[in-house]
């Protein structure tokens, strides 16, 4: 009878370990980075554009656009609509200057130079109408010939009731200081991750994630980063837009 009883306890035991052994391997899928199955870095249609574009796909189906650019405290703000053509990896870029728009004019700052630069990443809609949007923005400032961060900040935002009778939502938004490891530049990133159910057929989805990083420079330069994963329903139907002010 002991010896029943000491088989039924292992027995439990190894059970039990096998259940939670499966739970930390799924766990571990669920966490694990997705792989990067294919990359494409894209040609200019203007061949004088500074904006780049890389496009990946990755294991799961989600297609990556990666958008860098660079710049100066100073410059105008302007919007960059993109339209990426996949079948001959290329892209245009339709710049529109925003100096006159209210929206976008800058404060002066009292105690020059302190530099500031917001980068929004939108997604849009077929109809070309605003549907979700990430936006970092960083203070910064030249300290010893080094950049010095002062402050950042972080925005997301879904359309509910679009045109398109679209609703979206956002799931979550982190915000973070960024700053490169050598000490050439100060940072500030900010994630934003969004979903949709009734973009077409309301039992599928269209899952959208931004990542925006911006730095600033000891000599009021700038460098971005605006990263947007698209999964799901309609994927190949949103596009991208970049506002720098």
């Amino acid at each position: 009878m002991k010896k029943r009883r000491v088989l039924s306890i292992l027995f439990s035991l190894t059970l039990v370990a096998g259940l939670f052994s499966g739970v930390a391997s799924a766990e571990e899928e669920k966490e694990s980075p997705k792989a990067v199955v294919k990359e494409t870095i894209l040609s200019p249609v203007e061949k004088n554009e500074s904006l780049k574009v890389t496009i990946q796909q990755l294991s799961d189906g989600t297609q990556r656009r990666i958008f860098s650019g660079s710049g100066n405290a100073a410059d105008n703000p302007v919007r960059l609509d993109i339209k990426v053509n996949s079948e001959n990896n290329t892209y245009n870029v339709i710049r529109t200057d925003l100096s006159n728009d209210p929206k976008y004019q800058k404060t002066i700052e009292p105690f020059a130079p302190l530099w500031n630069k917001q980068i929004k990443l939108l997604t849009k809609d077929p109809a070309n109408w605003d549907i979700v949007y990430t936006k970092a923005l960083l203070y910064w400032y030249s300290q010893n010939g080094y950049p010095a961060y002062s402050t950042g900040g972080s925005a997301t935002w879904a359309v509910k009731n679009s045109p398109l009778k679209t609703n979206w939502y956002v799931d979550l938004e982190q915000s973070w200081r960024n700053d490169r490891q050598d000490g050439t530049a100060v940072g500030q990133a900010v994630y934003g991750s969004f979903h949709n159910y009734d973009f077409g057929d309301h039992n599928k989805g269209t899952w959208v994630t931004h990542n925006v990083y911006v730095w600033g420079e000891n000599n009021a330069g700038f460098d971005y980063d605006a990263i947007q994963d698209i999964t799901g329903e309609g994927e190949l139907l949103l596009w991208s837009t970049i506002e720098i002010y």
